[in-house]
């Protein structure tokens, strides 16, 4: 379906997309530059808001495992190692993991800073409900911006849009926001581990019991893709 290949798309690409009136609205990545600078100022003085620190009422998840099509298996799926967060667990009391596939990514390492950039966002619990006026309804789903809060101890933290009430009465606008950091997609030293070479290996045990443990036609598949992923490797270290 044209539909669920667009999604897979846009999951390789830490994509939302967002419908304002038949507007479809697309972030890529990270939130985006900011468009507006909010202060307590902006605040509707008489309109009280809403903070929550916590996770939705579901269970939050603190691990995440992943599967990918991996071109030296054949493009057969292949999991990529779980990534934990200790201080995750210990906070929500156990682990709690998710799984993604990625079917439009066959590269190990890109599968694994999206399932650090997933998990790491998954973790921003901050979320804030305010009333802002008329001037808002400028703002679009998805935008980012900026606050700048005494109150709260802000200092430009950045968060973004994910839902917009407008009263049409009154003109106020109400803005549904969720912290989110650039630093969640940034790719730390040390994060890549690479695919275990068993996992090849296996694959050409599997190709043999297909054919019925004939060697030569199974290594015959096997050793042009071995060739393939040595030349890759050479081609890395240059």
């Amino acid at each position: 379906e044209p539909a669920s290949i667009g999604e897979e798309l846009l999951k390789a690409r830490l994509a939302q997309v967002a419908d304002m009136g038949g507007r479809w609205l697309v972030t890529v990545a990270d939130a985006g530059l900011p468009v507006y600078a909010l202060t307590d100022a902006d605040l509707i003085a008489t309109q009280s808001g809403d903070k929550s620190e916590f996770p939705a009422p579901q269970e939050p998840y603190n691990a995440i495992s992943g599967n990918y099509p991996f071109p030296d298996m054949q493009w057969q799926a292949n999991p990529a190692p779980m990534l934990t967060n200790p201080t995750w667990e210990a906070a929500d009391g156990r682990r709690l993991p998710i799984s993604v596939d990625y079917p439009a990514v066959p590269y190990p390492a890109q599968v694994q800073r999206l399932m650090l950039a997933t998990i790491t966002a998954e973790r921003r619990f901050l979320t804030h409900s305010e009333i802002l006026p008329p001037e808002a309804m400028s703002l679009d789903l998805l935008d980012a911006i900026t606050w700048s809060s005494d109150e709260y101890g802000y200092t430009t933290k950045l968060f973004q849009i994910g839902r917009i009430i407008e009263d049409l009465k009154s003109g106020l606008i109400t803005l549904h926001l969720r912290e989110r950091d650039p630093a969640d997609i940034a790719i730390p030293p040390g994060y890549f581990t690479a695919p275990d070479g068993r996992e090849v290996l296996d694959f050409l045990f599997e190709l043999l019991e297909t054919f019925g443990g004939n060697f030569r036609l199974a290594t015959h598949v096997y050793l042009p893709l071995l060739t393939s992923a040595a030349r890759r490797g050479r081609t890395a270290v240059r």
